[in-house]
């Protein structure tokens, strides 16, 4: 009985170190991706985004937004996937956008996470798409391939869908074409029938399958 008690103590007191070791790992995965995006070729990058992903710190989303629209196609596939893989992105992004009122900076930060799927990045689409700036709306557009299935995209396309620029409009039909639902089918219908641009009518008709005028 003695033996026993004593290894139970032994193991409570043994439990807060190894739930404390958790954050302390990810810190020291946190410092060794940091070391090796500031390496700068395409390979440690990689190798640091993937540790970056793995630690779950909310210090690594600002390092990763900085080479997410990098010019190598392949460091970008694999920050968009280390990006995606944080749980914290969306967060860190929302409290980035809130911080600022910036028009430029807003663009910026948005046009960094359009390849993401993180279905929390939603409700700043959702915000986004009521801005001024024509750029957001656009980016919405494209950002909400990578969230069709949403609740919330159909009526958020059908709304830029009618959108007063041609940009955002061209963007968020390419994005309802890439759908194929009952109700990308449907709001492509509905708009065939208001739309005036000779650019977007024929683009519309081919999303339709139907044959150009």
């Amino acid at each position: 009985m003695r033996s026993g008690a004593l290894a139970l103590i032994g193991a409570a007191l043994l439990m807060p170190q190894g739930v404390q070791a958790k954050p302390a790992k990810g810190k020291r995965m946190l410092e060794r991706g940091l070391a090796l995006l500031d390496k700068g070729d395409s390979a440690s990058i990689c190798r640091g985004a993937k540790l970056l992903a793995k630690s779950g710190q909310e210090e690594a989303v600002e390092p990763l937004l900085k080479h997410v629209r990098s010019r190598n196609e392949g460091v970008r596939d694999c920050v968009t996937e280390a990006l995606d893989d944080l749980t914290v992105t969306p967060q860190v992004v929302r409290a980035r956008w809130d911080a600022t009122k910036d028009v430029d900076a807003r663009e910026s930060l948005l046009a960094g996470v359009v390849g993401l799927s993180h279905a929390a990045l939603v409700p700043l689409y959702e915000v986004a798409a009521a801005a001024r700036s024509a750029e957001l709306r656009r980016l919405v557009a494209v950002g909400l391939k990578h969230h069709r299935t949403h609740a919330s995209t159909p009526g958020l396309l059908r709304q830029l869908v009618a959108d007063a620029d041609e940009d955002v409009r061209w963007w968020a039909v390419d994005t309802l074409s890439l759908m194929g639902t009952d109700d990308a089918r449907t709001i492509l219908r509905e708009r065939l029938g208001a739309e005036r641009n000779k650019r977007i009518v024929p683009f519309i008709r081919r999303a339709l399958g139907l044959p150009d005028d």
